[in-house]
């Protein structure tokens, strides 16, 4: 985030005693503890972030008028990803920004029944369906870098908001952490980006 020509502050917002310390490193980084409240399980992420746009106004009187949040647990952005993605936001007007990877490719389409009954479960399973060019195309969301207007952050209604751009990633930048393999393959993949570079 700190590489984006785009971004014009960056907070982190954590309640973690050892990443808030560790920010010493980036003076320029404002950072905020979280209460316990915004970090249990029954808290949404919008908590957290309601609670770090009011600590950035309040205590550095900044004025906030969009949130860009990556998520921790999907690390892998490509260079210039997250720019892309402020510049379709923007473009779009939108009052939110999702990352997507699409779940199955046009092979499904040519079998029937078959996909079908595939497409439904994935759509009950949270997936999101999309009509391309005539083609139906099933996507599924990925926190990987979200997008939000502050009057969408703190409209209580937010999950009914329907103006929400999709910005499509790939499997690599859509990779989830959530178990040893997982940072594994994510070092690879980093490690074969840097040789790249």
């Amino acid at each position: 985030m700190l590489a984006s020509t785009l971004i014009d502050r960056v907070m982190v917002a954590t309640d973690a005693n050892e990443i808030l310390d560790n920010m010493c490193e980036f003076p320029s980084v404002l950072t905020c503890r979280l209460p316990d409240a915004c970090c249990i399980g029954s808290a949404d992420r919008f908590d957290g972030f309601r609670f770090a746009v009011n600590e950035a106004e309040e205590r550095h009187g900044l004025i906030i008028d969009y949130i860009v949040a990556p998520d921790a647990t999907q690390p892998i952005n490509t260079d210039g990803m997250m720019d892309r993605a402020i510049r379709q936001f923007m473009h779009d007007r939108a009052d939110a920004l999702m990352c997507v990877i699409e779940r199955y490719p046009q092979y499904w389409l040519r079998h029937g029944d078959e996909f079908r009954s595939n497409w439904n479960a994935a759509v009950s399973r949270g997936c999101q369906e999309w009509i391309t060019d005539g083609n139906p195309r099933l996507y599924s969301p990925k926190a990987t870098c979200c997008i939000y207007t502050t009057e969408y952050m703190r409209d209580p209604s937010v999950s009914t908001c329907s103006n929400i751009s999709m910005f499509e990633v790939s499997e690599i930048e859509g990779i989830d952490i959530d178990t040893l393999e997982d940072f594994e393959l994510a070092e690879a993949v980093l490690q074969y980006q840097r040789r790249k570079v």
